[in-house]
């Protein structure tokens, strides 16, 4: 069942987000949903640009697929991780796959706040980013127009 989400009433930023995703089609797509809520998005096609742009954006959430060229998603997860616990945002994995994972990778997976399987339900998408990030409103603070 398909659910309209709509964007809070007199949306403004409520945080910024990054989006790493070697699909142009999932990084638009996500940006879209996520900036119809009022989030601010800043997009990466492979893990070593997601890193770069973290450090020089520092986002309050990253929000990556695992498989993409240059450095995977395990590879950006192991280099936010290793930031100083105050600096380093959480994380939300978004992949089609999580259950071919053994050994290492694995432990990298467990350091991410959420993964969730593609195509992502959005409402659980935003409910795991109320989660994730403790200065967003709460729940019933921001509600999509009826």
């Amino acid at each position: 069942m398909c659910v309209p989400v709509s964007p809070p009433t007199g949306a403004r930023h409520l945080l910024r987000v990054l989006i790493v995703d070697d699909s142009e089609y999932c990084r638009l797509t996500l940006r879209a949903m996520l900036e119809a809520w009022g989030i601010e998005c800043i997009a990466a096609s492979d893990g070593e640009e997601g890193f770069d742009k973290a450090l020089k954006y520092e986002p309050d959430l990253v929000i990556t697929d695992l498989q993409m060229p240059i450095c995977d998603g395990f590879g950006l997860i192991k280099k936010l991780t290793a930031i100083d616990d105050r600096r380093a945002p959480p994380v939300i994995v978004l992949s089609s796959n999580l259950s071919h994972f053994e050994g290492d990778k694995i432990e990298l997976l467990k350091r991410a706040r959420f993964s969730l399987l593609k195509p992502v339900d959005m409402a659980c998408l935003l409910d795991c980013i109320q989660q994730a990030v403790p200065d967003l409103p709460a729940p019933g603070e921001i509600r999509p127009r009826a």
